[in-house]
């Protein structure tokens, strides 16, 4: 027994050492930290300009049952877990099954997924980071009388903080297994960089990061709700602002479980089933 612990933590340590690589990469380039941040503050200016004339046009000062204020912090909250839980790793995995480095898997004793997992990891820290300074800057700017039109208080659950904390890390798991699923796609598809684009931006729609899903249309409601998308970025917003009964929260987190284990079976199902036909042609 102590033999087999004492491999384990041998081999859980080859994929600590690729995340501290991660974080340290991460850390490199001062000009990706600065920019990095503007890709959050800029969308969030943005979106209030449009939903601050979104609701000067509607007299009942509600949308769909959201006032200003209540849907100017659900888009910036939904804004963040989007940008905490995507990733961008698809691409770089495609491109070593299309060059053939990918065979550098094969050769050595690491498994693939917890590789990347491991990469993804690192690269969340600083993504944190840029989430720290950007809801400082918020917070400055909903307490300092409104300078945006705006206001804080009265539409956080501070109860459901905790639990929002633990749904956005299982979101950022989530959000993983799905990107990591598609990303082996490119077993079959030679140049799959613009289905992973669309991809994306069908993910942000039934996600809830453009609209909340309770906005849509009930079908679409009730349709999004299911799949696992809507548990990455709609849960925690909706989880965030007390939106949701006890009994709902703990349902919830169940089926964003259950899609974390599902979703990870299917990688390595799929990861199986692709490099049964992987040809080293490049690497």
């Amino acid at each position: 027994m102590a033999k087999r612990t004492a491999e384990r933590m041998t081999e859980l340590k080859k994929y600590k050492i690729t995340m501290q690589n991660s974080i340290q990469t991460s850390f490199t380039y001062r000009f990706q930290f600065f920019s990095g941040l503007l890709l959050l503050l800029i969308p969030f200016l943005i979106k209030i300009c449009l939903w601050s004339l979104a609701f000067q046009a509607e007299s009942t000062g509600e949308i769909s049952g959201y006032t200003y204020d209540e849907m100017i912090l659900y888009h910036t909250f939904s804004m963040v877990f989007a940008y905490l839980s995507t990733g961008h790793f698809q691409y770089r995995i495609a491109t070593e099954i299309k060059d053939g480095t990918l065979s550098r898997y094969l050769v050595k004793p690491i498994d693939h997924m917890l590789y990347w997992g491991s990469i993804f990891a690192g690269d969340k820290v600083i993504h944190f980071i840029y989430v720290l300074v950007f809801i400082a800057i918020w917070i400055f700017i909903a307490v300092s009388g409104g300078i945006l039109g705006f206001r804080l208080e009265g539409h956080i659950s501070i109860a459901n903080v905790p639990l929002t904390i633990a749904a956005v890390f299982f979101s950022i798991a989530l959000n993983f297994t799905i990107y990591y699923v598609i990303s082996l796609l490119a077993f079959w598809f030679l140049d799959i960089s613009c289905f992973f684009a669309a991809i994306a931006f069908i993910i942000s729609v039934i996600s809830g990061e453009v609209i909340p899903i309770d906005v849509m249309p009930v079908f679409f409601e009730g349709l999004f709700s299911l799949m696992p998308f809507s548990y990455s970025v709609y849960f925690p917003a909706q989880l965030l602002m007390g939106k949701l009964a006890m009994q709902q929260i703990f349902l919830k987190f169940a089926v964003q479980i259950f899609w974390i284990f599902l979703l990870s079976f299917m990688g390595r199902l799929v990861w199986d089933r692709g490099i049964a036909k992987y040809e080293s042609a490049g690497g």
